[in-house]
């Protein structure tokens, strides 16, 4: 008995310093926090699916908690700006193939790569939590 006993006390007799060092690093909340996690992740999969596929763009302006959202609503006019951009792009394309054929194939894949790379440069934006502008078309505020 008296073994078990003496067992029991070194444990007691710990310091409560030591503890507090082990416990002591605990995270501080940051802007995004628990209550606010799902929101932030709605936002940002709302910006990456508006990138992917342009015509989604009005998807945050549905949600109460996105549509006052100023990320949500810096992505919501770059994906405008770039669905305006690839509806342009189109009716050039149809034109330049009527009137211009062999213009056409050298010029055509140029300016849809380039339209790849600003919706690439938009996830990437999007998935980082950047509002940054996208080259060329970012500066036009058609959303407000």
């Amino acid at each position: 008995m008296d073994d078990s006993q003496n067992n029991a006390t070194p444990l007691d007799t710990t310091p409560h310093v030591d503890q507090a060092q082990t416990t002591a690093p605990v995270a501080t909340p940051t802007a995004a926090s628990a209550s606010d996690s799902g929101t932030v992740a709605d936002t940002k999969l709302y910006a990456v699916l508006g990138y992917v596929l342009p015509f989604l763009f009005f998807l945050p302006l549905l949600s109460d908690a996105t549509k006052k959202d100023t990320f949500a609503l810096f992505h919501a006019n770059q994906q405008l700006n770039l669905l305006l951009l690839m509806a342009a792009f189109m009716v050039l394309n149809n034109v330049l193939y009527v009137v211009l054929y062999f213009i056409a194939f050298a010029i055509v894949p140029l300016i849809g790569l380039g339209i790849l790379v600003l919706a690439i440069m938009g996830i990437i934006n999007a998935v980082q939590g950047e509002m940054k502008e996208l080259p060329v078309i970012g500066k036009f505020r058609l959303l407000k």
